[in-house]
């Protein structure tokens, strides 16, 4: 994955650009905000990831071309991916594969779509056989501000009674800079370390 420079946090609420085709479910407008339903805050609400990181057969297979959009004039073509969308998906490296799966559980699995890692590290989710996996992606959302991710998130994924995996972003405590740049006490857990430390 390619590391971006840092930059300014910057609230995305740009018409959406002539040349994107998203509709406004995944389109430039601000994140509505979500409530994490186990912990009662809210968490990071979607991610973009540069078109040129995905396969085209994986576009095809999960018709993922209606999430397409464009930043601004000359930024190039991002798909967005939104835990508010009707059919809520995340991408992610499990093993050496990358795939498209559907963020947050359904059936037997917690109907959420975050882990914590304080749950984790006490066993909750021992149960469910939890497994760590990477999360690429070039933009994050939490609360309406569009922050860069330099090299990508971590995750769990999960299978429900059918073996069908489940993806959930994993969360940490916000460091302070997090919490004064985007008002939420919990910020995701960043490959590489957290570029947003203290």
């Amino acid at each position: 994955m390619p590391r971006w420079p840092s930059s300014a946090f910057s609230t995305c609420n740009m018409p959406i650009s002539s040349a994107c085709s998203a509709p406004r479910a995944a389109s430039c407008g601000p994140c509505q905000p979500l409530i994490h339903s186990l912990l009662g805050v809210v968490v990071c609400a979607g991610i973009s990831l540069s078109w040129r990181e995905l396969p085209e057969a994986l576009i095809d297979r999960h018709r993922l071309e209606d999430r397409l959009v464009v930043r601004h004039g000359g930024a190039d073509r991002e798909i967005r991916f939104l835990y508010r969308d009707p059919r809520p998906l995340i991408p992610a490296w499990v093993g050496n594969e990358l795939g498209i799966y559907s963020w947050g559980g359904k059936g037997k699995l917690p109907r959420t779509g975050w882990v914590t890692v304080e749950s984790l590290e006490a066993g909750r989710w021992r149960d469910i056989a939890p497994e760590q996996v990477d999360i690429p992606a070039t933009f994050g959302c939490e609360r309406g501000i569009w922050f860069q991710i330099r090299e990508g998130l971590k995750g769990v994924l999960a299978r429900d009674e059918n073996e069908r995996p489940h993806i959930y972003l994993l969360t940490q405590p916000a460091s302070h800079y997090y919490q004064v740049m985007t008002r939420s006490s919990r910020m995701p857990v960043f490959l590489g370390g957290d570029r947003f430390s203290n």
